[in-house]
């Protein structure tokens, strides 16, 4: 009879080696596997570190500007919003309004309008290129108030805002542009630009249209005018114009007027902002933003 017990005993003994051995195989394997993994997911953990602010700040940057189209979480007049580092735009049928952040609690919260001086009241607005986050809102304690699943883009265009001419609004978190698209034919003197909510505005001696406030200024980049043809993008002279009651236009040098025209002037955040802004997001409640809850972050 055979001593199975036994048996057993120096099986085990005789496997334990073996066992030993293929751990230590397996545990080199996976070293080697991280060791050399993709190394852009490692030097991501790296420049996010959550002890460094600045490059947080950094990062958050870059990320494209997504709009959400108003489900109720704004005014009716509201079609679009965005809102980012310390700032809420919010794209109407006849303006975009900029909320930026108090810089004192003693100073009512700034506001800025861009009106669009003799444009189509009933242009289209649409988001194009959509976004894989959407954004949830949720407002006290009534669900009914809550929303969710709100999807996000990168851009939206006003088609026909003036006969001819389109307008696009996208851009990074640091950066807003927007693009006037002017078809073959059209005229580029319908655009007119009636700004509120600044003290002071003026062209600087380098092309920029600069926004008086308080306590800083906006300014808007010089145009960046093209054309593109078979052989690539062909640059147009162009700069803003002051025409009179403080209504901004474009000046611009010849052009083919059988191509379509694109006038790409560019907000930098920065200038006015500076430093870190708060997050607050805001919602157009009446005749001026306001706040309306703390933080409202697109969710992954």
């Amino acid at each position: 009879m055979v001593n199975r017990g036994r048996v057993g005993a120096v099986f085990v003994r005789g496997r334990a080696p073996v066992i030993f051995a293929l751990l230590l195989l397996g545990g080199a394997l996976l070293l080697r596997r991280d060791m050399t993994g993709p190394t852009a997911v490692q030097n991501t953990h790296a420049s996010l570190a959550p002890n460094d602010p600045q490059q947080i700040r950094a990062a958050f940057g870059r990320l494209p500007m997504s709009f959400e189209p108003n489900q109720g979480q704004s005014d009716s007049r509201v079609k679009f919003l965005a809102h980012g580092n310390g700032y809420g735009l919010y794209l109407t049928s006849s303006e975009a309004v900029l909320a930026l952040p108090q810089r004192s609690k003693t100073e009512n919260r700034p506001v800025v309008e861009m009106q669009f001086g003799g444009a189509n009241q009933t242009a289209e607005l649409a988001g194009t290129s959509l976004l894989p986050g959407h954004s949830n809102y949720f407002i006290g304690n009534v669900p009914s108030l809550w929303r969710r699943n709100i999807p996000q883009f990168s851009r939206v265009q006003y088609r026909d805002l003036y006969p001819g001419i389109d307008l696009d609004f996208y851009g990074k978190q640091g950066r807003l542009e927007y693009d006037f698209e002017v078809s073959p034919d059209a005229d580029p003197n319908q655009i007119a630009l009636d700004f509120k909510g600044t003290k002071n505005l003026h062209v600087a001696a380098n092309g920029d249209l600069v926004l008086a406030l308080d306590g800083g200024e906006l300014r808007f980049e010089a145009p960046n005018v093209y054309q593109t043809t078979a052989v690539g993008t062909h640059p147009v002279s162009g700069s803003f114009v002051l025409r009179a009651d403080n209504q901004i236009g474009f000046r611009l040098g010849d052009y083919d007027r059988s191509r379509t025209l694109v006038i790409d002037p560019v907000l930098t955040f920065s200038t006015y902002l500076g430093g870190p802004g708060n997050e607050s997001c805001t919602a157009i409640t009446g005749a001026r933003p306001q706040v309306l809850f703390p933080t409202a972050r697109p969710s992954p």
